[in-house]
């Protein structure tokens, strides 16, 4: 799997569905929001890291912010890690949206937006630990 844009991400997402309820405006937010929360933890892609020199000569690293937006190229690494999390925030989406039917009188199939938040909880609370990166150096 070569890099991908978020916005292939949610082509993809809506092209393996038989049915979806979310418009590809408001998947391609939640994805977007998903990437911005695992960059919070960690580096996407090593987008923003570089080394130069300080002024005894050493080497530091050094981090620029970037903005993500559906452009915003992925990596594998960074698929695996986006991927289940945006796919939960637009299921416990989809979950809101089959609960407010309910006053319509249509059933609801599927879980609960309240048994999905807890597995985006547990996802969040894992999220630094999937993102911890640390470039090996020698000494």
């Amino acid at each position: 799997m070569a890099e991908k844009t978020i916005t292939t991400l949610v082509a993809e997402y809506i092209d393996a569905r038989v049915m979806n309820f979310l418009d590809e405006s408001k998947l391609t937010a939640l994805f977007i929001e998903a990437a911005a929360e695992v960059y919070g933890w960690g580096d996407l892609n090593n987008h923003n890291r570089h080394y130069q020199a300080d002024s005894n000569g050493c080497m530091e690293l050094v981090a620029e912010s970037i903005a993500i937006t559906a452009d915003f190229k992925l990596d594998e690494s960074d698929c695996a890690i986006i991927l289940p999390f945006a796919h939960l925030k637009a299921e416990k989406e989809t979950a809101l949206l089959l609960e407010a039917s309910k006053n319509h009188g249509l059933e609801q199939h599927g879980r609960q937006s309240a048994e999905i938040e807890l597995e985006i909880s547990n996802y969040r609370e894992m999220l630094h630990k999937k993102t911890f990166y640390v470039e090996p150096i020698t000494i």
